[in-house]
């Protein structure tokens, strides 16, 4: 450790501008620790040139020294990406994080992307580096039986990261259950932080709903994902067709993009629905607090999550959160008091938001009460959790050099 206790962290994994949940998480896990004064230094892939400090997304990183490995085209998640690719990555990894350790030796090896784990013992065994990794999957089970594409050779890969680790954090309950229902120990639930202070209640903003043509009166329905399958974004366009057919001051606001997108407005406009809906594409994370609070409710279909940062963003803004009956959703609204579940699919979905919109008070009820649930997971407690852990593993090994 450094002076006064400083550690000296070495992250791998994704980071904006990766468009998922498990970027932005880490990304913000990793600012945190740096902003408290530990030295932080992130590898994670990258398209093309390695980013320099001055680059845009690195910027939003303070404080992180950011060393990217760049490849040809990013891969959106590595579990499912060829066995070529996930070689190039191991192979450029283990020589980054050796150039890294001959610089300076980490304290603890962080890998923040939970299916790189299969490279952890190339990474972490040589140097005799503590570590962790973070699990986001709520699928772990079908992780490690084969489901990958690589077959069980890539699961038993996996299994064998996981084990090398000497912890493994959880992001919520589920997932831990999951990993230790398959006989995987050692595992922490540390759920996943959000920013209570940039995510609070505030009035809709007069000027953001002027530029994207929102009517005062509209009762805005948000939607905020990267528009993959299971995310289920088609069936938010028609349930809120369904919706206005009874409440025509419905309006849809999307924000995000993905492989469903054209087929969302396509949908939109086949059912001449174009004038009430609002595609805001992909947003810098910074700009999504101000959107989200144009919602009256915010609508998340998804078949399964580890645990959506959306889900707290929205009960931190002081919204109506009505999210698909799963585990994930489960563990933090209590239905009808801190959100809203609904049974996967559009009949019960749309049933569900007519009912929300026809009560202000009870939006404003739940509202409320949903923004006490966010502060549990306030990032500056999550960022705390993690440091109490590297120490307490670090406190475990022989003084480096020793």
């Amino acid at each position: 450790m450094g002076p006064a206790g400083r550690l000296s962290i070495l992250y791998v994994g994704a980071l904006p501008p990766a468009r998922h949940g498990v970027a932005v998480m880490c990304g913000q896990l990793l600012a945190g620790l740096a902003a408290v004064g530990h030295r932080v230094r992130a590898i994670t892939p990258v398209e093309g040139q390695v980013p320099s400090q001055g680059d845009q997304f690195i910027g939003a990183l303070q404080g992180v020294e950011v060393i990217g490995l760049p490849v040809a085209e990013v891969a959106f998640d590595h579990g499912w990406a060829s066995d070529t690719y996930r070689a190039l990555i191991g192979d450029g990894l283990r020589r980054i994080v050796d150039a890294q350790v001959a610089v300076e030796r980490p304290d603890i090896i962080l890998m923040g992307s939970t299916s790189m784990a299969e490279h952890l013992p190339r990474l972490a065994a040589p140097h005799a580096l503590p570590s962790v990794v973070i699990l986001h999957n709520g699928n772990v089970d079908a992780m490690l039986k084969g489901a990958l594409p690589g077959g069980l050779h890539q699961s038993q890969r996996l299994l064998a990261g996981f084990r090398h680790a000497d912890r493994l954090v959880a992001v919520a309950p589920h997932v831990g259950e999951s990993a230790r229902g398959l006989g995987i120990e050692r595992v922490l639930v540390i759920g996943n932080p959000v920013d209570v202070h940039r995510f609070a209640p505030r009035p809709k903003d007069p000027d953001l709903m002027e530029k994207l043509g929102i009517e005062p009166d509209a009762l805005v329905v948000a939607h905020v994902s990267n528009l993959w399958p299971l995310k289920r974004p088609l069936d938010v366009v028609l349930a809120a067709e369904r919706a206005l057919s009874v409440e025509p001051r419905v309006l849809g606001l999307i924000l995000g993009d993905g492989p469903l997108r054209e087929q969302m407005e396509m949908a939109v406009a086949e059912r001449g629905l174009g004038g009430r809906f609002r595609f805001a594409g992909w947003l810098d994370h910074a700009a999504i607090p101000r959107y989200l609070s144009l919602a009256d409710v915010v609508v998340m279909a998804s078949e399964f999550e580890g645990r959506s940062l959306v889900y707290l963003e929205t009960q931190a803004c002081g919204r109506v959160l009505l999210a698909s009956d799963i585990p994930s959703a489960r563990e933090v609204v209590v239905d009808g008091k801190t959100g809203l579940l609904f049974r996967t699919g559009v009949a019960h979905l749309a049933a569900r938001l007519l009912e929300i919109l026809g009560d202000a008070r009870l939006r404003e009820t739940i509202g409320r009460q949903a923004r006490r649930v966010a502060e549990r997971y306030a990032l500056e407690d999550v960022v705390a959790a993690y440091e109490a852990l590297f120490r307490d593993i670090i406190s475990r090994y022989p003084p480096s050099g020793s």
